[in-house]
């Protein structure tokens, strides 16, 4: 029997494929981080000695058998957390997140490699979209553009709750939130900056030319000037 199990019997990496497959993360370390929460009384063990910057080892010999570890952890279906558990614990927050995620009862503090993926795509593609109904670069205004903003995000919202993804949600609101941006949009607005960004109105003036027209100004405001000492003069007499 591994250390592991010896630590902790409910804690058997079974169902973990890079463990069970390839033996990654089963390491002397590994088996440390996971007996971390031994006496917690929580179900969900990794919120102890699992978070990835919170439970970093301070000692560089120990750092690649961290790393391991989290990678093997982050493909199962409870994955890592993102609040680590002592700060739950001192805030209180425990009891709403000590469960085991995917048990029948959402954990939103938890998320696994496949829901970072999906909300990684997801806040990447609503941040673009948001981004461009700012600028006034999308209208909503027909079924296609509503599906691509709304309904997307209405679909994403969906399974983000129904997975507990925090990420996925995040998403799902920037594409709901393009969406009502956009219907405040104008399309002949947008149509109109299009065709007048090609059009350019420009000045353009030769040295040589501004010069003679200074000069040439010069010599006006002087014959206007003699014009005037000249009738002055015609006047006193």
């Amino acid at each position: 029997m591994s250390l592991l199990n010896k630590a902790h019997p409910s804690l058997s990496p079974k169902g973990n494929f890079l463990a069970d497959k390839y033996k990654i993360g089963q390491n002397d370390y590994g088996a440390l981080m996971d007996a971390a929460a031994k006496g917690k009384q929580v179900m969900a063990h990794r919120l102890y000695g699992h978070h990835l910057i919170y439970d970093f080892p301070s000692e560089l010999n120990n750092v690649i058998q961290f790393l391991e570890h989290e990678v093997s952890d982050v493909f199962t279906t409870m994955g890592l957390p993102i609040v680590p558990g002592e700060v739950l614990e001192a805030k209180g927050f425990l009891k709403h997140f000590q469960h085991i995620p995917k048990s029948g009862k959402p954990n939103w503090n938890f998320v696994n490699a496949y829901d970072i993926l999906a909300g990684t795509v997801a806040i990447y593609s609503g941040g673009s979209s948001l981004g461009q109904a700012l600028k006034g670069e999308l209208v909503v205004d027909d079924l296609p553009s509503v599906a691509n903003t709304l309904g997307i995000g209405a679909l994403e919202l969906s399974i983000a709750i129904s997975c507990a993804n925090p990420f996925l949600l995040v998403g799902a609101l920037l594409h709901i939130a393009s969406g009502f941006v956009g219907l405040t949009n104008d399309r002949a607005i947008l149509y109109f900056d299009a065709v007048t960004q090609q059009y350019q109105l420009r000045f353009v003036a030769e040295k040589s030319t501004l010069a003679y027209k200074a000069s040439q100004s010069r010599l006006e405001n002087q014959a206007r000037q003699s014009r005037l000492h000249v009738k002055a003069g015609r006047s006193k007499l």
